[in-house]
């Protein structure tokens, strides 16, 4: 089983999009993702920003939003 721990994060968070994905990142639901090692994390980007991009949805919610969940995972 995977344990979160918040971790102070190299930046200040002053968007509510931002925090939202942040606080995501730690609901139970996600425990079991994934993001270890830094090929992995590209790995997430690169699959996020596709998914992203195809529906068309590019907005800077979704962006901030997805952006804080990466750093909160």
């Amino acid at each position: 089983m995977t344990h979160h721990v918040r971790m102070r994060l190299p930046v200040r968070i002053t968007h509510p999009d931002f925090q939202a994905g942040y606080d995501e990142a730690f609901f139970l639901y996600f425990q079991d993702c994934c993001v270890r090692t830094d090929l992995d994390l590209a790995d997430a980007v690169k699959g996020m920003l596709t998914e992203i991009t195809e529906e068309g949805h590019l907005t800077e919610h979704c962006l901030m939003h997805n952006l804080a969940f990466l750093l909160g995972y």
